[in-house]
């Protein structure tokens, strides 16, 4: 099953399949049953999306937290959260919930929201390693909770992707925040979808010309590059057929930062950089992914330790993948030599790889029926 060549798994194949309708009259169908069901709660949402003026980018926050396939209690706090930004404007009949009542859906959501709401009350710190270092301490005590801290981060990337309503100053102190706090909290929850786009978008602000600058030459570069990525893709689909392995496989571009974080290592020679571009093989078993190397070492030579195995040594937060990279060579061009970087791995490290703590709860919702959910799948605690 290679049918997905090209394609970006993150986005695709491997998040939940839930949709979104543009009216909340259709009861916006990625919103768990729990809150829909629940005449509080659903009116809560309906409030917070009536009140939005671009409806597009509320559905684009939804969509993000619908990939952390979150627990009832913890979106109710985050719409809580987007509703009452203040707890003076919370409702006097939430206010009267026993906060020990662990059976109600809004004792436990307003737990959570009354944790939101100091971390949001952070002041401003100076921008050092230091303060950085403090503030993600700060965060990882008060959240206390990795769905907490995930939606926290999903947040974050909201603010960034709506940087132009910010001040001048404003837009400083978060892209700087971003860079140094959020995105190292996304990392070390192995959450790298979010660390990415808050890395890039960081980036962009931050170094400006700088970002302007690679994207132009990678620009340059690009149709060439298509060339490769179409040849390369074609032959690892014709190696793993071969083999009988089934597969899904996607080529694509290094983010931005990352380019610009090799540049550094370089004395910033583009032309030094031949690995823009990475290809992920993921596969069904453990069993596969070493098969899967084995054939392709057969078809390139792997280059001198380039070679990680993280899937017995995976790393603090959970990754497990292979890492290799391996020379492409050319019958008609003597001269053309290309380092190849491809990671191999299976579905259930794919997902690990893109949602970092949540796959965890989405891994354990595809596999168990909904009566057999048992509270212990989410209490989760960071690593």
């Amino acid at each position: 099953m290679n049918n997905l060549s090209g394609i970006d798994l993150s986005q695709n194949n491997l998040s939940p399949a839930i949709g979104i309708d543009k009216s909340v009259d259709d009861k916006m169908t990625l919103v768990p049953e729990a809150i829909l069901t629940n005449p509080e709660a659903n009116k809560i949402f309906e409030d917070w999306y009536s009140q939005q003026s671009d409806p597009e980018t509320a559905e684009s926050l939804f969509k993000k937290l619908t990939l952390l396939s979150l627990k009832p209690p913890t979106l109710l706090a985050a719409l809580l959260f987007l509703q009452y930004q203040k707890e003076v404007d919370l409702p006097e009949q939430f206010e009267k919930i026993a906060p020990d009542d662990t059976g109600n859906l809004f004792a436990q959501a307003i737990l959570l929201y009354q944790r939101m709401l100091k971390v949001h009350q952070f002041p401003e710190r100076p921008k050092n390693p230091e303060q950085a270092e403090l503030t993600l301490r700060m965060l990882f005590t008060v959240l206390a909770d990795v769905q907490l801290l995930a939606v926290f981060l999903v947040l974050q990337l909201q603010k960034m992707e709506q940087m132009e309503s910010l001040s001048p100053e404003k837009r400083d102190a978060t892209a700087w925040t971003a860079m140094h706090v959020h995105a190292p909290l996304a990392g070390r929850l192995g959450i790298f979808w979010i660390k990415a786009e808050l890395e890039d978008r960081a980036f962009r602000h931050l170094e400006y010309e700088s970002y302007q600058n690679l994207k132009k030459k990678i620009a340059r570069k690009r149709s060439a590059r298509s060339d490769n990525v179409a040849k390369i893709l074609a032959k690892i689909q014709l190696i793993l057929n071969n083999a009988g392995i089934t597969h899904e496989i996607q080529g694509r571009y290094k983010r931005f930062y990352s380019i610009f974080q090799k540049l550094e290592k370089v004395d910033y020679d583009f032309e030094r950089i031949q690995d823009l571009i990475a290809f992920r093989v993921v596969v069904n078993n453990v069993d596969e992914c070493y098969a899967a190397l084995s054939f392709i070492y057969e078809n390139w030579t792997p280059v001198k330790n380039r070679f990680k195995d993280y899937i017995v040594k995976p790393k603090s937060n959970g990754y497990q993948s292979l890492h290799t990279t391996v020379t492409d060579l050319r019958d008609d061009d003597p001269g053309y030599s290309r380092p190849i970087e491809i990671q191999i791995r299976t579905r259930k490290m794919h997902r690990m790889a893109e949602y970092g703590v949540a796959a965890h709860w989405l891994y354990k919702e595809k596999r168990q029926q909904p009566n057999e959910k048992t509270d212990e799948q989410f209490e989760e605690s960071p690593a």
